[in-house]
């Protein structure tokens, strides 16, 4: 072995314990070296703790205990395991204890594993307190924290650190506190939290940056960032950024809170919807658990199931009263329910809304300015009134809603075609509305009401119609959204307005007692029935036409479709019609607009005007064309001859003349009248039959064809005993007219006229009449033949002269045959009535005669 390595290996164990030697001996420097670098710096640090305290001790004390007495009054008592006394007088104590008094000999206990005194002026002190801080309040409020400062003089303790408390209900904790204790509250900083348990077992817990917990009005202020959960059985979430609980011996009795305030209860088993609130202020009744929820100043509140079905709440002021399960909602107040694909809202000065357990609506009254609106994928409808009271079934559907003061309704599809007529319902009583399956049923209404139907637009004949009456009762389609029928009672007005004021047009109103109405799809008039004095007037938007009044009993009264202007109206019992000087009655009026005819049915229908009157078993009244067409039975009655404008040949002008006939036809513009079938005009003992008769006012002229008879004249004549006496004189003929300018009467074809035994017959006869309807003359011509008794005279034409009673024929040759004269015959013969003679002339005279005329005239009493 080598010697060298042999030496090391015998002198390693004492150069090992040389070398521990020196490390121990440098590791005793360093420790002295930083003993003595750090002898100058404080045994503790805390906020408000000076940093030059002195480090020369004066004395050290073990069991240290000091009484504080001021005039025979206790102020502290301190207690120490050790206290070390320094020349500043500070002191420095181990196992602190700390007790100081009130003067109603309450006290406040400190007590902490280590404690700087610091006493200063007056008997007074600050002292800090280290590891194991533990506090008791004179009002039994408990603190543990790390490090805690008190000044006597000032009466507050400080907390650093975790810190935490407890005081009746509650328990937390914050990072730092400040207690004031002879004001009687403490404040927290920092990450605060503070649980409770209320005696009934519900508990909770409120975090925030900054807690103020106000002894002698038992409250607590929490404020930054606040965030609550209290769990009364449910769980209710509270934020804010400020909020104050206020409490008794037992429980949390109200929270306040304000600043972007939050109310979030999320559904459970015992709460079917989610509730969340929202407003500036909020302050919450938890007296015996969540009883009352007051929320103000944008306020709003918002439950919904799962997140679906919401109700929105809106208001300046917002009350939930969680034991009666209402809801009241102040200044501008809103309430919306979104559900599936529909939408209600409910909106006015105050809502008062009552829930089902379930959470879901069972009754809101709205009182003020109340507005409700249904909105879903086919339709709206809104509701106004002064107040709104609107009722749900337990399934969230609305089951009745009461508009209750200045009420209105309207009804508004989404899709609205060109078909669809805005309807609105108005009263200054009361609505009632009726739904099933969600949409309106019917709508019933209280005092005078209005339905306003707007026009259909894009139409050019489109009318609004307006319905108002004492009460009004309306049926929906099953859609809900368009009228199905109405019901009208007391004081019905109908007014149909065409929304182009043209001359055609007329503005219609109809009144009634009683109405009912159908209505196609779309709000759209189908067939109104007005019953019980019902009354149709129509004012004309031009000033050449004349107001149209319609009485009945009753009215039906169909609408066109597309415009929604009277189609068809059919008036019955006691029909009485005037336009003017126009007047119908009947029993039944029909009128259609597609032809504009009024058909006059039942009851002896009759149309007069201040000429004449006229009768029929029928009557169609053509107010298009101004034309009437009567059938069977027809009658008329001129009042006097005058008012027949001269077209009849009648004599007297005082006394009314009387026609009948199977059928007539009157053109009132033109002024003429056609009777046919077994005509027969007459008056007083003069008449004219046919069976024919046209009338032409204008022309002042009359026709007659068709066996044709007449009684219009008389002729004096001398009668056997010599005296002259008025006789009638009878003509009948194929045809007749009458001219009023020249009084002259034409008969034609197979004339025969008759005065007692006197009797001629012609071709064609012309007979002049004066003012009086006296003959003047006469003319006939064509196969004349003169007949009286004991004579016969022939011949182509033969005049009359009433004032000589001469006849002169003549013909080729003109013949008399007379059974005491002879026979005579020449070119002229004259007959000299009144002296019973004749005598014949030598020229001839032929007189052709243009066709065959029949008159029959008659006048009757």
């Amino acid at each position: 072995m080598d010697k060298s390595k042999l030496k090391i290996h015998l002198y390693f164990p004492l150069y090992l314990r040389i070398f521990a030697l020196v490390v121990l001996v440098i590791c005793l420097i360093a420790l002295g070296y930083n003993f003595y670098q750090s002898r100058g710096k404080p045994k503790f640090v805390m906020e408000g703790l000076p940093a030059n305290l002195s480090k020369d001790v004066v004395a050290v004390a073990s069991n240290y205990e000091r009484l504080e007495v001021e005039n025979g009054v206790k102020k502290y008592l301190i207690k120490a395991s050790k206290v070390t006394t320094f020349t500043d007088n500070h002191q420095e104590l181990e196992n602190v204890y700390l007790e100081v008094y009130s003067e109603a000999d309450k006290k406040d206990v400190l007590s902490a594993n280590y404690a700087v005194y610091l006493p200063t002026d007056a008997n007074n002190f600050k002292i800090f307190f280290f590891g194991e801080v533990k506090v008791q309040t004179r009002d039994d409020l408990s603190v543990q924290a790390e490090k805690i400062s008190y000044d006597k003089a000032s009466e507050i303790a400080e907390t650093e650190g975790h810190t935490q408390f407890f005081k009746d209900l509650f328990k937390g904790r914050a990072e730092k506190a400040r207690i004031f204790i002879a004001a009687g509250y403490v404040e927290l900083f920092q990450s605060v939290e503070i649980n409770f348990e209320n005696s009934d077992g519900h508990k909770g817990y409120i975090k925030s940056n900054y807690v103020k917990f106000e002894r002698d009005e038992k409250k607590i202020t929490f404020q930054q960032n606040v965030f609550a959960e209290l769990n009364l059985p449910q769980t209710i979430e509270l934020r804010s950024q400020k909020l104050t609980c206020f409490f008794d011996e037992k429980e949390i009795t109200r929270i306040e809170m304000s600043n972007d305030a939050e109310i979030f209860q999320r559904a459970d088993k015992s709460e079917a919807r989610n509730l969340k609130a929202t407003a500036q202020n909020i302050q919450v009744d938890l007296k015996s658990g969540l009883r009352k929820i007051r929320l103000q100043n944008e306020a709003k509140v918002e439950t919904s199931e799962q997140e679906q079905n919401p109700i929105f709440s809106n208001a300046d002021l917002i009350i939930y009263d969680k034991e009666s399960q209402r809801l009241v909602l102040e200044g501008s107040a809103e309430i919306r329910q979104f559900r599936d694909q529909e939408q209600v809202h409910l909106d006015g000065d105050k809502i008062e809304a009552d829930f089902f357990p379930d959470g879901n609506l069972q009754k809101a009254f709205c009182i003020g300015n109340a507005n409700l609106k249904q909105i879903n994928s086919d339709r709206n409808i809104e509701a106004s009134a002064n107040r709104m009271n609107i009722y749900y079934k337990e399934d969230r559907k609305i089951k009745t809603a009461e508009a209750l003061g200045n009420a209105t309704v309207t009804l508004i599809p989404k899709d609205a075609n060109v078909n669809y007529s805005r309807a609105n319902l108005s009263t200054p009583v009361a609505i009632k509305l009726s739904f099933e399956r969600d949409v309106i049923e019917r709508v019933q209404t209280e005092g005078r009401t209005t339905i306003f139907l707007k026009g259909i637009s894009d139409r050019p004949n489109t009318s609004d119609r307006t319905i108002s009456a004492d009460k009004i009762i309306t049926f929906l389609q099953p859609n809900g959204r368009d009228l199905l029928r109405t019901e009208a009672i007391g004081n019905v007005i109908v007014q149909i307005d065409p929304v182009q004021k043209s001359a055609d047009n007329y503005k219609t109103t109809l009144t009634s007692d009683r109405l009912e109405c159908d209505f196609y799809e779309g709000n759209n008039l189908k067939l109104c029935l007005i019953s019980k004095n019902a009354k149709a007037v129509q004012e004309p938007f031009s000033s050449g036409k004349r107001k149209r009044i319609l009485l009945a009993e009753t009215f039906s009264v169909e609408f066109d479709k597309e415009n929604q202007s009277l189609a068809k109206y059919n008036a019955s019992g006691r029909v009485r019609y005037s336009e003017d000087d126009k007047n119908a009655t009947a029993n039944q009026i029909i009128f259609t607009e597609t032809d504009g005819v009024a058909r006059l049915r039942g009851g002896e229908p009759t149309i007069w005007d201040s000429k004449a009157r006229a009768k029929a078993i029928e009557i169609d009244w053509d107010t298009r064309n101004d034309k009437s067409f009567l059938r069977q039975k027809v009658s008329s009655t001129y009042y006097n001859q005058l008012q027949s404008d001269g077209t009849l040949p009648f004599s007297d002008s005082s006394a009314p003349v009387y026609i009948t006939a199977e059928a007539a036809e009157f053109d009132h513009k033109n002024e003429t009248g056609i009777y046919s079938g077994n005509v027969r005009a007459w008056q007083e003992e003069n008449y004219i039959r046919a069976d024919r008769i046209i009338l032409f006012a204008k022309e002042r002229k009359m026709n007659a064809e068709g066996r044709v008879q007449t009684l219009l004249y008389k002729v004096k004549q001398r009668v056997i005993n010599g005296k002259e006496v008025d006789q009638p004189v009878f003509v009948s003929s194929d045809r007749f007219s009458y001219l009023d300018e020249t009084r002259v009467i034409r008969y034609e074809g197979n004339v025969d006229i008759k005065q007692g035994s006197d009797r001629i017959n012609s071709d064609s006869a012309e007979i002049f009449l004066n003012k009086q309807n006296e003959l003047i003359r006469a003319i006939v011509s064509g196969n004349v033949k003169i007949s009286q008794p004991n004579r016969r005279g022939t011949g182509e034409y033969a005049e009359y002269v009433a004032a000589s009673e001469v006849i002169i024929l003549r013909g080729s040759p003109a013949k008399v045959e007379d059974a005491e004269q002879g026979e005579l015959q020449g070119a002229q013969m004259t007959l000299y009535m009144r002296e019973n003679r004749f005598i014949g002339e030598g020229k001839e005279k032929t007189q052709s005669s243009p066709g065959r005329t029949r008159s029959i005239y008659k006048v009757k009493n």
